[in-house]
């Protein structure tokens, strides 16, 4: 059956969306954005919120409308009936390999995270698909085999992170879905818009470095541009970024909030008034992307901590709010008042909140610029709506006073919310149209297997590797009577012998035939997304042979306790 669209989902920290083009793929294209529900008119998208139903589990809805759902459920006066999940998605990032994740709702219940990701994953499927075939006449009859799906993730996530994400990706009924890079997606989406284009034309650049800020992570990708029509560009250097974004923002806010109020057990009670915290952070969070005098309405939250009992007494829990805040101003030299159960701040106090996150946004980027230069930075994520980070990024590394005198500019995304669903559409049409937009990458970490005879690096940390590269390894077998073998497979550093630096991520089974001159071969290929493993050889001890026969696609045996088996271990840089 022909595939008729392909589609994109970038399931975020903080806000998420979907974008999809249609049958028609040859240029010009446009992908179209769309989410589950209403859509957040500052940021595009629509807040990462899954509702499930209390008991069953079942998946109710996504975004602004389980945001929504909840917070009737919640004003009912009747016993709860869903939990909601949010900011979920960073607890691969933190996760130690092999160990059961878990997330826990508002309200404190917990959940695997493997299932959350599943179930919002599927209510993404199912809402793209009733979009298309309400506007287009039953369009989608096979979504298996019209659909060709993609999933984002960034690029600072470890290899087992992003190994269970595409298989709780196959798992929600997204088959054959393949995992794009955050930057590298937002740097095509760039890249493909006219102003940038014509800018990059105009001035010849070819070296560029895209910022990406999103909710939970600043992904910083240097690109070397090879050509623009059709668009192909390879990396500068191995993945760089840091656990820096909107949600640190969001955390010292809350950390002021605990610190004012001087309720007694405020810290251990969130979680029974997780409605009203969860709507003061919302409030705040919709502030980030504005400017001026703001205010934040506390009037529930304090409701739901200053119970009945002070009702009945003459304690003013306005007077001890603001003597809560008169000590935090002293101790940060900030100005925030109390009026009327609203808190109330300017931009001085703003980016106070900010200053954490801009400083290591920045010095991530100083990082990366001490590496290569580069003569342009674009700069995109929905974070990057802020005027305290535009503003610092700005001053810090603009021509007049950076350092690298190459630098053309600084440009701000037109559509930072969306850039990376859009670039990953863009990315799966011109593979469709037969052309590799990425070239090459640069590999953060090497890889290796460890024999009988001690470990042996393939591949080295910072070895630039090609779309379609293969690299071959054999092996003699311990014994002629072995049927099968087991061969660790490892990440290292940039020593390879060092053990400290060595992570397994998982094994290589071979089936060999018994044979005393038996050789164990197996070739890495590097594609596009994915590391994948074949066995080859004819059982003979012929090691050079140069058109080896190759069988099928052996199996990785995951270290992770929810993935049994796997057919390809995610690699991507």
């Amino acid at each position: 059956m022909t595939m008729k669209v392909v589609a994109a989902i970038d399931l975020g920290t903080s806000n998420s969306c979907c974008g999809y083009v249609l049958e028609t793929f040859n240029p010009p294209y446009e992908p179209i954005c769309c989410c589950p529900g209403i859509v957040s008119d500052v940021y595009e998208k629509t807040p990462t919120a899954l509702l499930v139903r209390r008991g069953t589990l079942e998946a109710v809805s996504f975004g602004a409308d389980a945001i929504t759902a909840w917070q009737n459920d919640n004003n009912s006066g009747e016993p709860p009936e869903f939990h909601i999940f949010r900011r979920f998605k960073m607890a691969l990032y933190t996760a130690e390999p092999g160990a059961d994740t878990v997330v826990q709702a508002e309200d404190g219940y917990s959940m695997e995270v493997g299932s959350v990701i599943r179930k919002s994953l599927k209510l993404f499927k199912e809402s793209l698909i009733a979009k298309v075939n309400r506007e287009n006449a039953n369009y989608i009859t096979d979504a298996d085999a019209q659909i060709r799906w993609y999933v984002t993730v960034p690029a600072i996530w470890p290899e087992t992170a992003r190994a269970k994400m595409q298989t709780w990706a196959h798992e929600a009924g997204l088959l054959r879905a393949e995992l794009t890079l955050e930057p590298e997606a937002a740097a095509i989406s760039n890249l493909k818009r006219s102003s940038v284009e014509d800018q990059i034309r105009r001035n010849d650049l070819r070296k560029f470095m895209l910022v990406d800020v999103g909710g939970g992570t600043v992904d910083i990708s240097g690109i070397q541009i090879q050509k623009m029509d059709p668009l192909q560009v390879s990396n500068l250097y191995a993945r760089r970024g840091a656990a820096y974004g909107g949600e640190q923002v969001d955390a010292k806010f809350r950390q002021m909030l605990t610190e004012v109020i001087k309720h007694a057990g405020f810290s251990r009670m969130t979680q029974q008034v997780a409605y009203e915290l969860s709507a003061v952070m919302d409030h705040f969070a919709a502030c980030k992307a504005r400017y001026g005098n703001q205010r934040v309405d506390l009037n529930r939250l304090l409701d739901a901590l200053y119970d009945e009992r002070y009702k009945s007494t003459q304690y003013d829990r306005e007077a001890e709010i603001r003597s809560g805040l008169s000590n935090y101003n002293r101790s940060h030299s900030t100005n925030l008042l109390f009026r009327s159960n609203f808190l109330h701040f300017n931009d001085n106090e703003m980016q106070h909140f900010f200053q954490d996150t801009v400083d290591g946004v920045c010095s991530a980027i100083r990082a990366a610029l001490d590496e290569h230069d580069v003569s342009m930075i674009v700069v995109t994520g929905g974070l990057s709506r802020s005027r305290f980070l535009a503003a610092a990024v700005k001053e810090q590394f603009e021509p007049v006073t950076s350092r690298n005198r190459r630098m053309r500019g600084i440009i701000e995304s037109g559509q930072p919310s969306i850039d990376i669903a859009r670039g990953s559409v863009i990315f799966g049409i011109d593979k469709i149209l037969g052309n590799e937009t990425i070239q090459s990458r640069i590999l953060s970490r090497g890889y290796g297997v460890m024999c009988i005879d001690g470990y042996r690096p393939l591949v080295k940390m910072s070895d630039s590797v090609g779309v379609g590269e293969t690299r071959d390894s054999y092996g003699q077998p311990a014994t002629p009577e072995q049927t099968s073998c087991l061969i660790p497979f490892y990440t290292h550093g940039a020593d390879p012998y060092n053990r400290d630096e060595q992570r397994q991520i998982g094994n290589l089974e071979l089936a060999i035939r018994p044979g005393i001159d038996t050789a164990v071969g197996y070739r890495i290929y590097f594609g596009d997304t994915t590391l994948r493993m074949e066995a080859m050889g004819n059982g003979s001890n012929n090691r050079t042979d140069k058109n080896p026969k190759t069988q099928p696609v052996i199996s990785l045996r995951s270290m992770c306790h929810e993935i049994k088996y796997l057919e390809y271990i995610i690699y991507r840089t």
